[in-house]
């Protein structure tokens, strides 16, 4: 007997929360019966137990599978369901091993070992859009402006840091909330922390100068920084929107 081994996850990269499937494939290629075979799985620690084939459960972080005898050009697949867990660091590489094999005693030609590797995604993805709210802007008149920001990723971010830069027709006049700091037309806001899955708006309200040029772009997009765990990435979406 000559038995074979693959495996795959799917998908190859998830986020805390998110399901995975593992498929292992197996099959004898040689020119005898395998007999007696034992398929042993390793399960993986970042990850939660869902289900497997057969109704096996992890013992001692192993899953196990007594495929008994696979007659030559036989072949055969199990898959093993998971979510990974929360909390799992960004870019964690989570692989395990399977194994197949005779029972001690018997000839096989080459003991066989899969690898597949999972690597978690779990870091802060921004979503921001700047609306103009007042249906204009008009010479001499005070405009509202909204910033949304929200967080859809899976951790939380520190430090963070908006930046937004007028337009020379517009002076800062003031805005809701947590004030910014403004230092000519840059106008930046300081959040010492922004927890994964919410959302803030921020209103603020400039004076339109006189005379104002055609063609001024009213939906600039801000100019976003993030600083937060050194060495991690993430993710930032700028929308514009006209309210």
């Amino acid at each position: 007997p000559d038995l074979t081994l693959s495996k795959t996850v799917n998908p190859i990269q998830a986020k805390p929360g998110e399901n995975v499937t593992y498929t292992i494939n197996y099959s004898n290629v040689g020119t005898d019966t395998a007999s007696n075979v034992s398929l042993i799985d390793q399960f993986p620690t970042e990850l939660d137990f869902v289900s497997a084939t057969g109704g096996k459960t992890p013992s001692g972080g192993l899953l196990s599978w007594d495929l008994g005898s696979i007659a030559t050009g036989s072949s055969g697949s199990v898959t093993v369901r998971a979510t990974v867990k929360a909390g799992v660091p960004d870019a964690t590489s989570a692989t395990n091993t399977a194994s197949i094999c005779e029972s001690p005693g018997s000839i096989q030609l080459n003991p066989k070992i899969a690898s597949s590797r999972l690597t978690v995604d779990n870091k802060p993805r921004f979503v921001i859009s700047k609306d103009l709210v007042s249906p204009s802007l008009v010479a001499g008149q005070v405009a509202i402006y909204h910033f949304f920001i929200d967080n859809q990723g899976t951790a939380d971010a520190n430090n963070v840091v908006v930046d937004d830069v007028l337009p020379t027709e517009l002076t800062f006049l003031g805005a809701t909330g947590q004030q910014p700091v403004v230092a000519g037309q840059k106008v930046t806001w300081t959040f010492p922390s922004w927890k994964a899955g919410t959302a803030s708006t921020i209103e603020y309200r400039v004076r339109v100068g006189s005379p104002i040029r055609n063609g001024i772009d009213v939906d600039e997009e801000p100019e976003s920084e993030f600083l937060f765990d050194p060495g991690h990435e993430f993710d930032v979406i700028a929308e514009r929107r006209r309210g």
